[in-house]
């Protein structure tokens, strides 16, 4: 669509449905891979040299996101947001979820606690904003909160009204709560939805080709979330972050985001 006068600029074409996306700062970029879809979306980019990237899903996505300066979210590939995910990228930190996600109803993920929250013995602050990041097939069920530093690795599920914050979620596990705590272990999940079974069909199994798809380890091919992170800050302006985005985010080895949970 091309830049405005403070060079934010859209990088792509996306389908607007009841959405809009905003700039009041510069030198922005909203990345939108081909056949994206937004639908009762707002994108607010609020600050200077931030960046949104969007890769295409089988159904319009539904967000609420705002950007300040210096920051940068990811949407991977096949999301999908049951309705309005609020995103909130403050305090020059960042957003990355992977490929894959399933996204309640109602789920907020936020870097910052909006307000400073000091020591009364020392007048530090201790609330500083950290980065969040989701990977490849997780699900988030509805009403999930993400705060600062949480870190949920490929496979995990977080259940309803559960609150995460500065924890990390280890593949293929189960956590709920407030505050989120594991709940089960060596689980994987479908994205299928389950409403629609009749009588009958309430048990199924997947092969065992199906089930490897979705459980996940280490190797070598794994992206650690503090090395994106690192990237993403070091960079001087809009265009590299995006550069770091989809770049790494291009890697293709399956257990990219992965991290075994303890034994």
């Amino acid at each position: 669509m091309g830049a405005d006068g403070q060079n934010n600029e859209i990088i792509g074409s996306p389908k607007l449905i009841d959405s809009e996306i905003q700039f009041s700062g510069s030198n922005n970029i909203a990345y939108f891979e081909e056949g994206v879809a937004l639908e009762h979306s707002s994108i607010v980019l609020k600050g200077d040299n931030s960046v949104i990237a969007v890769r295409k899903s089988s159904a319009p996505l539904r967000l609420c996101a705002v950007l300040y300066s210096d920051s940068a979210v990811y949407i991977g590939k096949n999301a999908w947001t049951t309705n309005r995910l609020e995103l909130n990228a403050g305090e020059a930190k960042h957003i990355v979820i992977g490929d894959d996600a399933l996204l309640g109803s109602q789920c907020t993920v936020r870097t910052t606690d909006s307000h400073m929250l000091f020591s009364a013995e020392t007048g530090r602050r201790i609330n500083r904003g950290k980065s969040v990041f989701i990977g490849d097939h997780v699900w988030l069920a509805a009403r999930v909160v993400l705060l600062k530093g949480a870190k949920l690795y490929s496979g995990c599920v977080i259940g309803s009204d559960s609150v995460v914050a500065g924890k990390e979620i280890p593949s293929n596990t189960v956590w709920a709560g407030n505050p989120a705590r594991m709940i089960k272990s060596g689980v994987f999940f479908d994205k299928a939805g389950t409403h629609g079974l009749r009588a009958g069909q309430e048990d199924s199994a997947l092969g065992e080709a199906a089930a490897q798809k979705y459980i996940y380890a280490e190797g070598k091919d794994k992206i650690p979330f503090e090395v994106l992170d690192g990237e993403l800050s070091a960079a001087r302006n809009a265009e590299e972050r995006l550069k770091v985005l989809l770049s790494r985010t291009g890697a293709a080895g399956k257990n990219r985001f992965a991290k075994n949970p303890p034994r």
